[in-house]
């Protein structure tokens, strides 16, 4: 799995939490935070149970107090980059 800072992944094991950011990546580890339910968790690299969470274009998609459909997706940077209704 390719893992980048500022990805969004959901854990299968603990899909309480909710959606995990990414925030450091190492050749052996990764930190995620959970900001919801402000948990900070470090995981082995190569078992962390997670699933990358990826929209699709029609769905709508809320985050930071804005909503919006999503029209196009685009990846930079191993980052996955909705845009709709003139935001990204």
């Amino acid at each position: 799995m390719e893992l980048t800072p500022g990805q969004r992944w959901i854990s299968s094991a603990e899909p309480e939490l909710g959606l995990a950011t990414v925030l450091r990546v190492d050749a052996r580890s990764v930190q995620m935070l959970f900001a919801r339910s402000g948990v900070l968790r470090q995981y082995a690299r190569e078992s962390a149970p997670f699933l990358r969470a990826e929209f699709r274009v029609g769905q709508r998609i809320a985050g930071k107090g804005r909503n919006l459909v999503i029209e196009r997706v685009e990846i930079r940077d191993g980052l996955l980059v909705y845009s709709g209704d003139g935001m990204e």
